[in-house]
């Protein structure tokens, strides 16, 4: 008699996960907005400078260039500063599905500091992976408008890079849960993407699947609030004003990717356990 195939366990369907998203999400939407307004104490030495170069630029019209220098270097330390803000609010979404919305939001936004340089490692280390193989591939497509080359080398050429961006998706996907393992399990840069990627190690397929149902979800609603554009003029006011109120929603919403990939994590937490870390 033979024996039966195990069956690997499975993850919580998509059309379970999206409205348990959406509920956590309503929830705490009010939460979420306040962290989200964190993130504008970053943009106040940004915003100082920026008027402070248009004055002088076009009121007092002062041209100096080592002023301008010195401005110019001001507005990148600012933008800097802006980035590390924006960086330490991501952190503090993740921070409060942790700990499932409980701690009050200035209290998460304080712990970010602990973890924000850990994930700018980390999105560092990402890029040290990924963004060689994507500027190669894209170098390789550009060449195939750029330069008149024979048949076959255009045929060769164009399978290397659609390989190249291959890698990058499947890298990516590989990659996708690394923060979560860097916040929820207080891990280094390289010991996140290690665990990533024994998590999705033979979920490979089901996790795309999960991250792609949740994109089209956000194209499909980014298509149905953007409608009204199309009915009017690019350069009416209305079109830059529901433009920007369009730009408004999307970061407003975004939360809930997050929410719904920690489902995805949790599942293959529970599945997997611990694991290896060395």
């Amino acid at each position: 008699m033979s024996k039966r195939k195990t069956q690997k366990p499975k993850l919580t369907p998509v059309f379970t996960m999206l409205p348990s998203a959406l509920s956590i999400y309503w929830a705490n939407i009010i939460k979420l907005i306040k962290m989200m307004l964190w993130g504008l104490i970053g943009l106040i030495p940004f915003v100082v400078l920026t008027i402070l170069a248009f004055v002088l630029q076009n009121i007092w019209h002062f041209d100096g260039s080592v002023m301008q220098l010195v401005l110019a270097a001001l507005i990148g330390l600012a933008t800097l500063w802006l980035l590390y803000y924006f960086a330490r609010v991501y952190m503090g979404f993740y921070l409060m599905v942790k700990n499932n919305f409980k701690k009050k939001t200035q209290e998460q936004f304080r712990e970010t500091r602990s973890i924000v340089w850990s994930y700018i490692g980390l999105v560092l280390l990402i890029i040290v992976f990924l963004f060689p193989l994507l500027l190669i591939s894209l170098a390789f497509l550009v060449s195939l408008n750029l330069l008149s080359l024979a048949p076959l080398v255009l045929i060769t050429l164009l399978l290397v890079a659609l390989i190249l961006l291959a890698a990058v998706f499947v890298m990516a996907i590989f990659f996708g849960l690394a923060v979560f393992a860097l916040v929820f399990e207080n891990l280094n840069g390289p010991q996140a993407l290690k665990r990533s990627i024994f998590l999705i190690e033979k979920y490979w397929w089901v996790v795309s699947g999960r991250i792609l149902f949740i994109g089209f979800v956000f194209w499909f609603f980014s298509l149905i609030i953007s409608l009204p554009l199309a009915l009017v003029s690019e350069t009416s006011s209305f079109f830059r004003a529901w433009n920007s109120i369009i730009g408004f929603v999307k970061i407003l919403v975004a939360p809930i990717y997050l929410i719904y990939m920690s489902f995805v994590y949790k599942d293959l937490v529970k599945i997997k356990g611990a694991g290896s870390l060395k």
